[in-house]
């Protein structure tokens, strides 16, 4: 019940909770609704629940967003809630939403943020949280989420380390991935790896170009089964010649962690699936194709979790090396695996359990 009137939503107003601000679909992907959601899974787990403010309509069928106890709300479905208020800014929508589902942590994941926007909600009483993606102490915030060291834990009251696996993955997951052969080919095996591309979204359409040219180059079609997720963009490509042969391409993949156990090596960005692949043991070539996506490139070299790449030639020796290499790749799953315990997100959970207590 707001300002008098009754709505039509998926579920009841909670007693205490989070408000999730992020990004979802479109040109930005399905990261930052993904991690969030990880958040908010376990927090539903404590008893506590949550409500989504997003971007854009909820209508993307491929995301099974109905697994999840939570209440989405969007700029196209709230105009009825907001119909008298036409004219609210982001700061006034953030403290309705909050003030009527009666919530007491605010978490972006957002990108844009403004000062005047944190101090003003600040200022009126809001707790906020949010991921560190850039490194910059923001004092603004009650609540930083870096995942950018392997300490687990906590760096003064108003930081969590993640380990660099803030919102993967089930541990049930994980540990089958653990006890898995990895070593089933080699330069005299008839076996193919599996092979996963994800480069998320944004302006991938440059580095899925220098993949394509590689596996051009190589005699892909026997030592790979290529599992490519659409980020939208590879539409633009001459894709057809290629999807005929090895490459088979998914819109998208609902358990991400049971997907990864079939997958033996990966190519990809730094963004969230960087750090998933890490916890399955997945060697990976990756790319850095955004700028927030620095601090995770430095450190995952830095720490010997991934394979940078620059260029096809690139691409295609490390490929080969994994190939024909069985006791190479075993041992950069063992080692990646082993750095990455996949509990960031029940640490993150914990310490929003404690303010939420």
């Amino acid at each position: 019940m707001v300002d008098g009137q009754e709505f039509n939503w998926r579920v009841s107003l909670v007693s205490s909770g989070v408000l999730f601000r992020t990004h979802y679909g479109g040109g930005i992907g399905h990261g930052h609704i993904m991690r969030c959601l990880s958040i908010a899974s376990i927090l539903q787990e404590k008893g506590f629940d949550s409500v989504f403010l997003l971007d854009q309509k909820v209508e993307d069928e491929l995301l099974d967003l109905e697994k999840y106890k939570c209440y989405f709300l969007n700029e196209f479905n709230s105009r009825e809630y907001f119909e008298d208020k036409k004219e609210m800014g982001e700061e006034d929508k953030i403290i309705e939403c909050m003030k009527s589902h009666n919530l007491k942590i605010l978490f972006f994941d957002k990108y844009l943020i403004s000062n005047e926007l944190l101090k003003n909600l600040k200022d009126k009483g809001c707790f906020i949280a949010g991921f560190d993606d850039f490194g910059h102490r923001n004092y603004f915030y009650d609540l930083l989420i870096d995942h950018n060291y392997i300490n687990k834990n906590q760096d003064r009251e108003s930081r969590v380390l993640g380990g660099l696996e803030h919102c993967v993955l089930d541990g049930k997951f994980k540990h089958s991935k653990d006890t898995r052969q990895l070593s089933k080919a080699n330069a005299n095996s008839d076996v193919k790896l599996n092979l996963f591309v994800n480069l998320g979204g944004g302006c991938v359409l440059e580095y899925e170009k220098i993949i394509l040219e590689a596996f051009d180059a190589m005699d892909m079609n026997n030592k790979f089964n290529v599992y490519w997720l659409d980020s939208n963009k590879a539409s633009g490509l001459n894709f057809e010649n290629y999807s005929k042969r090895y490459i088979e391409k998914i819109p998208y993949v609902n358990n991400m962690a049971k997907f990864l156990l079939d997958m033996d090596v990966a190519i990809g960005s730094c963004g969230v699936n960087a750090i998933e692949r890490c916890a399955m043991g997945i060697p990976s070539l990756v790319f850095k194709t955004v700028e927030n996506q620095s601090r995770n490139y430095q450190n995952l070299i830095k720490k010997r979790l991934v394979i940078p790449v620059l260029n096809k030639l690139d691409i295609a020796i490390k490929l080969d090396e994994l190939y024909r290499s069985p006791q190479v790749l075993e041992r950069e799953s063992d080692y990646c695996r082993s750095k990455i315990d996949g509990k960031g997100v029940y640490r993150v959970a914990d310490k929003i359990e404690f303010i939420l207590n």
